[in-house]
């Protein structure tokens, strides 16, 4: 099997439709899905089922998680897949697998790593934008942290069999890629489009006052790494930024303050080049929300 594809799946009824759509999109390849179930809703095992059973006939998993996070749902899924390649994706979203296929098949041998551009879509507006890599210029890393999202990462398996994600339901999975990030990947870039973004949707994580805790345990996490590859440590450094950012807009009164004894951390632990990274980075990101 070449491309397994985690989907944790917190609210089945809300996202049935999408689901087929994803399922419908992936008929003839060499993809196994792993669904995993992390929701209480009554009868949700037997309608996915039937669902795969129907599109699907074979090559898929349907599991249940009991932990209601998506960091648990992705650990029980990697655990369980078969693919040379990994593609995690939420199930509110949409992956372009044609052109993911297309280029895994061309990706080098080397390569454990292929990050792709992305497209969002505002569900209210019906607007959809792409975002690309920016892959020849010096913004990549930028334009990377300020836009992760793990599902246009598709990660050899072999690379993270024994990375765990925190059991945690906002910024586990950044906290993941810089775990990967720690061990030095070899990292392929492409502008092929990946993955559909979308946004505007009522349960977002990101917007959510009793998950945004979550960003404090995370940021902990990261800024407790003292030691990290030279190689990604810029990457690295972006990436907790933008968690900070994220918390400091978001979170309560008191939140904000983290962020602030966050940034002060971060900002004594790098070099001044690295400093001025962040500073153009905090632009970067700003000018862009």
């Amino acid at each position: 099997m070449l491309l397994s594809i985690i989907v944790p799946i917190g609210n089945f009824a809300l996202n049935f439709n999408n689901l087929k759509k994803i399922i419908n999109d992936s008929y003839n390849m060499n993809t196994e899905y792993v669904f995993v179930l992390d929701t209480n809703e009554i009868n949700a095992f037997q309608k996915m089922h039937e669902l795969c059973e129907k599109y699907l006939e074979s090559n898929y998993k349907i599991l249940q998680c009991e932990d209601r996070n998506p960091g648990s749902s992705r650990n029980l899924g990697i655990s369980s897949c078969s693919g040379e390649w990994i593609l995690f994706c939420d199930c509110d979203d949409f992956p372009f697998l044609t052109n993911i296929m297309s280029s895994l098949a061309k990706v080098d041998f080397d390569s454990q790593i292929l990050i792709g551009s992305f497209e969002v879509e505002n569900i209210n507006s019906m607007n959809r934008k792409t975002i690309d890599l920016q892959i020849n210029t010096n913004k990549k890393w930028e334009a990377i942290a300020s836009d992760p999202g793990i599902w246009r990462w598709i990660i050899k398996r072999n690379l993270i069999s024994k990375i765990k994600f925190p059991n945690l339901s906002l910024g586990e999975d950044q906290y993941y890629l810089i775990k990967i990030l720690a061990l030095e990947p070899t990292i392929e870039f492409t502008n092929e489009v990946f993955y559909r973004y979308r946004v505007g949707t009522d349960n977002s994580l990101t917007g959510s006052r009793d998950k945004i805790i979550d960003l404090v345990s995370v940021i902990r996490l990261e800024l407790a790494l003292e030691t990290f590859p030279k190689k990604y440590r810029t990457l690295k450094n972006l990436l907790v930024l933008r968690q900070i950012i994220t918390l400091f807009i978001n979170g309560s009164f008191l939140q904000k303050l983290q962020a602030l004894k966050f940034l002060a951390k971060l900002t004594f632990s790098i070099s001044v080049a690295e400093y001025k990274s962040c500073i153009k980075f905090i632009y970067y990101v700003l000018r862009n929300i």
